[in-house]
């Protein structure tokens, strides 16, 4: 009974199943993941379309916010959802960042 064909059959089913079963989960996995990311960077970039679209400049030379973003995350202190616009002599900036100021990125080029 040892070397019977049906305990090899079974042997062999048994490995591709689990082959099927991990190849199916990473690539469900994967997908899903990218579809996630793919997501909020769609989120991030509406966001940032929509505050871009807010700013202006006013005829004295100063940078002004239109209208106040859609986002309600922006108006609760230290909710995770920050913006800040600088611009020479003005700093516009969420009312979630509270009374603190995001770090300026330095200039990498």
């Amino acid at each position: 009974m040892r070397n019977s064909l049906a305990l090899r059959l079974l042997a062999v089913a048994a490995i591709w199943l689990a082959a099927a079963l991990g190849a199916s989960w990473w690539m469900l996995s994967t997908l899903f993941e990218r579809h996630v990311n793919d997501t909020y960077v769609r989120q991030l970039e509406h966001q940032l379309t929509s505050l871009t679209a807010a700013l202006d400049w006013s005829p004295d030379g100063r940078l002004l916010l239109t209208r106040a973003p859609a986002d309600p995350r922006y108006e609760l202190p230290y909710s995770g959802a920050y913006w800040q616009a600088r611009a020479p002599g003005a700093l516009l900036r969420s009312r979630s960042l509270w009374d603190t100021e995001m770090p300026e990125k330095p200039n990498t080029r």
